[in-house]
């Protein structure tokens, strides 16, 4: 596992990219997450209803195993583990 900024974070969800990372939670503790903010993959009932931009100190992610949304803010630690494209195995079709 490798830190990375958030601006490099919001890089990799921009491109539509499915990113695991571990970041600390505000109570000190670490938790990995498996994320994306590409809508191809946000099942029909959790997409965004408007698009909202959020502030440039929060980033906001869809976790795709607790299927909710969740949000850091840019001065958590980040510590990348995985990066891929998603496949046609990835997108919701709900």
């Amino acid at each position: 596992m490798e830190p990375i900024t958030h601006k490099y974070l919001r890089s990799l969800l921009s491109e539509g990219k499915i990113v695991t990372f571990t970041f600390t939670k505000k109570d000190g503790t670490d938790r990995s997450i498996r994320a994306t903010t590409n809508i191809s993959l946000i099942p029909k009932d959790k997409k965004p209803k408007f698009v909202k931009v959020a502030p440039v100190e929060q980033i906001c992610v869809f976790d795709l195993e607790k299927e909710e949304w969740r949000s850091l803010q840019a001065d958590t630690k980040i510590l990348l583990e995985n990066v891929r494209t998603p496949n046609t195995k990835d997108l919701c079709h709900a």
